[in-house]
């Protein structure tokens, strides 16, 4: 299956609240912090805020 649909099930729908970041643009951060092993303070902004992208992470 191509673009993601069998991950699609695992992403969290958009609920209230502010509107989601884009899931590629999430994952790729949280595959960056775990491959460099960097703080999450230090990711970069073209994955988002890290705070999105870690607390994406933990759930």
């Amino acid at each position: 299956m191509r673009n993601g649909r069998l991950l699609l099930p695992f992403f969290p729908k958009q609920g209230r609240g502010p509107v989601r970041k884009e899931d590629r643009k999430v994952l790729n951060g949280i595959f960056y912090i775990l491959r460099t092993g960097a703080p999450w303070r230090d990711l970069a902004d073209r994955y988002g805020p890290h705070t999105t992208v870690y607390n994406r992470y933990v759930r």
